[in-house]
């Protein structure tokens, strides 16, 4: 079996890599530091490597589909969260998160954030394919802005707009 990277996930790498190096020289700071950086950093670009070495396309669509089914779940737990929590309780803004909830304390918007994103890009990637309907893009995107806007994830409402953007111009039938 032969392993190949994609070319455009290389590209990825070599301008992350430089990216990093151009800060290091820029701002001095120690060695040590920089290797710590670079690899907890990398371990994410490790692992999409693997994704699109190991996984088939189909593999990808069962993942989304299973993905897509946790973030229907998570919109009751945030709706949950917010509405019957209430202030005594502090579920409000950083503390409503979903399923990444970690009882009282703040922390799981990012990994929310995340959700969003991923759920968003797949459904608008996929419904420009004629992989899926209107409903289903209709259900992510309005899904995601409820649960954005009831956590108060304000970033998201930029980061759609991008992802839109994007997803229209990557996919297939322009």
């Amino acid at each position: 079996m032969k392993i190949t990277i994609p070319s455009s996930l290389k590209w990825v790498i070599g301008i992350y890599f430089v990216i990093t190096l151009l800060s290091y020289f820029v701002n001095l700071y120690s060695p040590l530091l920089y290797i710590w950086g670079f690899r907890n950093n990398m371990r994410f670009l490790i692992f999409a490597m693997m994704c699109a070495v190991f996984l088939k396309r189909r593999d990808i669509y069962t993942f989304l589909d299973i993905l897509f089914g946790y973030f229907i779940l998570n919109i009751f737990v945030v709706t949950y969260q917010f509405f019957f929590k209430g202030y005594n309780y502090n579920a409000i803004g950083d503390f409503i998160s979903g399923l990444y909830a970690a009882g009282e304390k703040r922390g799981g918007n990012s990994a929310l954030n995340w959700l969003l994103c991923i759920i968003c890009a797949a459904a608008i990637i996929q419904y420009f394919n004629k992989e899926k309907s209107i409903w289903y893009l209709i259900v992510a995107i309005a899904g995601s802005t409820y649960m954005a806007t009831l956590s108060e994830l304000k970033v998201f409402f930029i980061e759609i707009i991008v992802i839109s953007v994007v997803c229209i111009c990557v996919s297939k039938s322009r």
